[in-house]
């Protein structure tokens, strides 16, 4: 399994206003570093006014996630000097972790152009891959440069999170009590990482009102490792049939209901 990403308390949330994101374009120590946009001042107003697209924000920087397909986007990081560093790398993980629970993204792309280190570090660290160089040059720094495409999926990032694998771990523990409340008896599965960050992360995204997502997602994993799948019961209130039989799953926890 790859390297598991630190869990990060860095807060992210969805922004339909894009005057902060341009005001962070266009700070001297970004605007220099940004691509594919001649001189003058930036503004993304419009795109970010499309509800395909979505802007993520946070303390010292922004990524703009720009919708390609369906389930696919691609997206642009702007860091202002004081989040540089670890920070900007929390803020990466964070916010990967909300586009892949908190929306239909199955697979999130990025374009660096050649000579952009510092775009290209960030990438890597949170787990994103080469896939291959565009055709086509991107201006950058006043310059026509070749591009490499990176991406990473919603399994690879799920091997990945610190986060959903916690989530996961909580539900267990979560249905371990439910069963004893009950006077359930199921014989317990081995602990296994990848599943606890499967299960959370699908929990998660029925607490984002993601349900079939959810259900397609779990259900992957579970024909691929021959475990028993999750069936949807109700959309509203979110009520899944899993291990313990039908659970409601709700933004404290589970129930167990007949």
């Amino acid at each position: 399994m790859p390297r598991t990403l630190l869990t990060t308390d860095v807060r992210v949330w969805r922004e339909t206003d894009a005057r902060g994101v341009n005001a962070i374009l266009n700070h001297a120590e970004v605007r220099p570093w940004v691509a594919d946009i001649g001189e003058g001042e930036i503004n993304i107003s419009g795109p970010v006014a499309n509800d395909e697209n979505i802007l993520l924000m946070g303390k010292f920087g922004a990524v703009f996630f720009i919708y390609l397909m369906p389930g696919c986007y691609e997206c642009h990081t702007q860091i202002l000097p004081e989040g540089r560093g670890a920070w900007a790398h929390k803020f990466a993980v964070a916010v990967l972790d909300w586009m892949f629970a908190r929306s239909n993204a199955w697979e999130v792309t990025t374009r660096v152009p050649l000579g952009h280190l510092g775009a290209l570090t960030l990438a890597r660290s949170v787990g994103f891959q080469h896939e291959f160089t565009s055709m086509d040059p991107c201006l950058f720094r006043g310059e026509w440069v070749k591009a490499s495409i990176l991406r990473v999926t919603i399994h690879e990032w799920a091997a990945r999170s610190a986060a959903y694998k916690a989530m996961g771990e909580r539900l267990h523990d979560q249905m371990g009590l439910e069963a004893l409340r009950l006077g359930i008896t199921v014989p317990p599965h081995a602990d296994d990482d990848y599943h606890s960050a499967v299960a959370g992360a699908a929990i998660e995204m029925v607490r984002h009102g993601l349900m079939i997502k959810a259900s397609y997602f779990y259900n992957r994993w579970s024909a691929l490792s021959r475990h028993r799948p999750i069936d949807v019961v109700s959309l509203d209130p979110p009520v899944i049939k899993m291990d313990l039989g039908a659970m409601r799953i709700k933004e404290d926890g589970i129930e167990v209901v007949p």
